[in-house]
């Protein structure tokens, strides 16, 4: 019979049940996976120690003994001394009485060598009593042990020959299961003691992961980062960041020490107090915008696909020699259709939303009140105070810290969270962030974004799926697999851009709600910033951004994020005059904008800040807008600027247009009569916007010395800075991106630094679908890249060229394909007016 979810899943949900005191269902997990013979060794290796660690805190040490028994004839000695031990803890636990149940079990399971890290031995009596606690309560996991682990290269077989893994280090090689058992973190690989408790190094190789089944975290204690993100339906577990770059990410990693987990806890309030009346014109605006003009998007993609599919049917009756009937529905205007459609849609989003995400686990109150007692405490209060019932709450597991709801209902609502974010916050940073999400849940926003986030999914998931499978097949499948999969994410980028606008509108208001009820603004501060840096750690680790967080982003709380030890680091989205204008196109403000807005309200209570922003406001005068704040803005928005320019231009002509038609002035009328000037002026004046803005913002390059990770660190704390401001760089790293059909487009491509990935935006001479033969081939090398460093939202680097090992230049051409788009536009404008209409 086969198994219902992959091996790592099934592993995954055994850990998870073990951890809440499920010892039933993690036995009959682990009991799934150790009886199948569809599964590697490896992994039944693993489940029949997960069902040992079952049984054991089960208090069943009579099974449990005998499960030990096949492992005490492995061909390892590694494993072998690793059973002994816990024979030898076992005996020590079982009665006299039971003593004589024990009996010499045969073994019929000999595990394999390959791909497995031993555990370490453990004192006597310690494993069950730190194990069976909530793993934020634990004081710690990573204990050093007093001998190293033996590197997974030095397993030998029983006659000495060395045996290679039959699995790749990245899917198998993984601490979660491994640090299970004991805790223990072995010693780095040049022997000295690895304290760091975020961190948790494999000897057998230079990878470091940090899961958060091994990770304990204490108030003071530093944050569980998530770099290497889980199995999930949603994305492949097996891409992780590549070998050659995994130097630089133990460096990256242990650099929380001085990241938001170290902030002082601050002040809160006693008893609850409201901030005032606001305005919620900006959101209703929003909401009454973005509705409509995602229904005219969808009806006008799926016209555009059954007027294309008609007409394509019509051409095979020409040329078939059968005589069938086109049906007219092909070309009807589809506006009952798509809304009924997406009325439908909006309903079953509850039933939906499971089959995509696949929850392990319901999480209940009792199980809610082991992570946060606040968290339970303030939903109750909310839902008798709005009469809604207790949320449900749906548990997946994920590694990265997630937070979103859906429905249309609040009694039909669901609420889920990961893994990840309940064992990386504190308690009331989780109280915090669960009160922010059921804010959304008496708004119309909730409603949208639910079924908007619905769509998204879909076309994520097929974009994702057929780049993966189509990555094996033969020639014309693969061709045919990455247009497909390139077609499914330009819709879901279109989509996902439609929604940006009200899912940013909406996250002032509710940070405000949030405040308000919980009386907390520092929880919320610190719980922003430390899933988000956790979210940049999983994309570090992976060399591109998990496609679970991508595809869930205008639903989440905060984005990935570098978090720092102090305010400074968040000057930019804090006091940039420009920082909204330049986050037009996200879906959330920038988070020191609204790290800064929520340290306000506790200055309002009087509260002690854990951000404080103070010394910044001295320092840097007014976040307003200045004159040359506003020439600076309009030569940024290029062809945007000008498309609003010539917009307005035109709507002048015409209203002086008809006043002349109404005085019968026969020298100005036309401007009324000719419609072509509402389309020819605003392409021709944003053609000239985008021409004027090419030599600012790519200016010459000179032979530049390369730049210093003190000047890096100056730039992206700079918050005068913008993407127009000059700063040539010249960087080393290794570059990571998509996998090679995911990446059509040049979705993601980022160069793994010293100072963590950057991003970088890269224009083959062929323009974006040239990126299989210009980049792929050099995925994961070592390079060198010449361009122009951008501080926006985001951290980006737009390249002048590119060199490698061999010495072999490849210069970007996004100048000349921004003049060439602007002569065509331009072409085009003028066209449109000579021609009339």
């Amino acid at each position: 019979m086969g198994l219902d979810k992959s091996p790592e899943q099934l592993i995954k949900v055994g850990l998870a049940a073990l951890k809440q005191k499920d010892y039933e269902r993690a036995i009959s997990t682990f009991q799934q996976l150790s009886q199948s013979g569809e599964v590697s060794t490896n992994y039944r290796l693993k489940a029949q120690m997960g069902l040992i660690r079952a049984y054991k805190a089960q208090g069943n040490n009579v099974r449990a003994h005998e499960l030990c028994q096949p492992l005490l004839n492995s061909r390892s000695p590694a494993i072998r001394q690793w059973a002994h031990d816990k024979v030898k803890q076992l005996d020590a636990e079982i009665s006299p009485q039971q003593s004589h149940n024990i009996s010499d079990v045969a073994s019929g399971f000999v595990p394999e060598t390959s791909g497995f890290v031993p555990f370490q031995s453990e004192p006597e009596g310690d494993t069950d009593k730190s194990a069976d606690k909530p793993i934020k309560d634990r004081p710690s996991l990573n204990k050093v042990s007093n001998t190293e682990s033996p590197s997974l290269d030095n397993i030998s077989d029983s006659t000495g020959t060395h045996r290679s893994s039959l699995f790749h280090y990245q899917t198998l090689n993984r601490r979660e299961i491994l640090e299970l058992e004991d805790g223990n973190a072995p010693k780095t690989p040049d022997g000295s003691d690895n304290n760091n408790p975020s961190i948790a190094t494999t000897p057998s190789s230079s990878i470091a992961t940090t899961p958060s089944s091994s990770i304990a975290t204490t108030p003071s204690s530093s944050i569980a980062t998530t770099p290497s993100p889980p199995p999930n339906p949603l994305e492949d577990p097996t891409q992780i960041v590549p070998e050659q770059s995994q130097d630089v990410l133990p460096n990256r990693l242990k650099s929380t020490a001085n990241g938001p987990e170290t902030w002082a806890k601050g002040d809160r309030l006693n008893r609850l107090k409201s901030l005032g009346k606001v305005s919620v014109g900006r959101l209703w605006f929003a909401q009454m915008t973005t509705i409509p003009i995602l229904f005219l998007v969808v009806r006008w993609l799926v016209a555009t696909a059954l007027t294309s599919t008609g007409n394509y049917l019509q051409f095979l009756r020409r040329l078939l020699p059968i005589n069938f009937r086109v049906s007219n529905i092909f070309w009807e205007p589809q506006y009952w259709t798509v809304l009924i459609s997406l009325g439908i849609l909006t309903i079953a989003a509850t039933w939906l939303w499971p089959l995509l995400l696949r929850p392990t686990d319901q999480l209940t109150s009792s199980k809610l009140q082991t992570y946060s007692p606040e968290a339970v405490q303030l939903l109750r209060r909310l839902c008798a105070k709005r009469r809604w019932p207790f949320p449900k709450i749906q548990l997946i597991s994920s590694e990265l810290p997630l937070i979103f709801s859906y429905g249309w209902r609040p009694r039909y609502g669901q609420l889920v969270v990961s893994q990840g974010l309940l064992d990386q916050l504190e308690p009331d940073e989780l109280a915090a962030l669960i009160m922010y999400e059921m804010s959304h849940w008496s708004t119309l926003d909730w409603v949208f974004l639910s079924t908007h986030g619905l769509l998204l999914q879909g076309l994520h998931r097929a974009y994702w799926f057929l780049a993966r499978w189509g990555t094996e097949r033969s020639r014309s499948l693969r061709l045919a697999a990455g247009g497909v999969a390139t077609l499914s994410y330009s819709l879901f980028w279109l989509l996902a851009k439609v929604g940006c606008g009200l899912a940013r509108t909406r996250v002032p208001y509710r940070d405000r709600t949030t405040a308000e009820l919980t009386g907390n603004p520092n929880g919320l501060v610190r719980a922003l910033a430390k899933i988000a840096y956790t979210m940049t750690a999983a994309v570090d680790q992976q060399g591109y951004t998990p496609p679970l967080l991508e595809s869930l982003d205008l639903m989440l709380p905060v984005g990935p994020h570098r978090a720092g030890k102090s305010a400074r680091d968040y000057a930019w989205g804090a006091l940039n005059p420009l920082r909204h204008w330049l986050s037009i196109n996200q879906a959330r403000p920038p988070l020191g904008d609204r790290l800064y807005t929520l340290s306000a309200y506790g200055r309002h209570w009087r509260l002690k800040p854990s951000l404080s922003f103070a010394h910044l406001q001295l320092n840097n005068g007014s976040r307003g807008l200045s004159g040359e704040d506003w020439r600076n803005l309009l030569v940024q928005g290029g062809a945007w600027s000008g498309l609003a320019i010539g917009l307005g231009i035109a709507v002048i002509m015409w209203l002086i247009g008809a006043i002349a038609t109404s005085l019968d002035f026969p020298l100005l009328a036309w401007f009324y009569q000719d419609q072509s000037i509402l389309i020819g002026i605003p392409l021709i004046c944003a053609a000239t916007g985008q021409l004027l803005r090419i030599n600012p913002f790519f200016p010459e390059i000179a032979d530049i010395p390369p730049t210093s990770d003190k000047k890096l660190t100056t730039w992206q704390t700079d918050p005068t800075l913008i993407p127009l401001s000059q700063r040539p760089i010249k960087i080393s790293g290794t570059l990571t991106g998509r996998p090679d059909l995911a990446n059509w487009l040049g979705q993601e491509w980022r160069l793994q630094t010293t100072q963590g990935s950057i991003a970088l935006h890269y224009m083959p001479y062929l323009g974006p679908l040239s990126n299989t033969r210009e980049l792929v081939p050099l995925l994961n090398q070592h390079l060198q890249v010449t361009g122009w460093f951008r501080r926006g939202h985001q951290l980006w680097i737009d390249i002048d060229q590119i060199q490698t090992q061999p010495n072999q230049i490849k210069p970007s051409q996004h100048p000349i394909w921004s003049v060439i788009i602007s002569l065509i536009s331009l072409s085009y404008g003028l066209w449109i007016i000579f021609r009339g209409g």
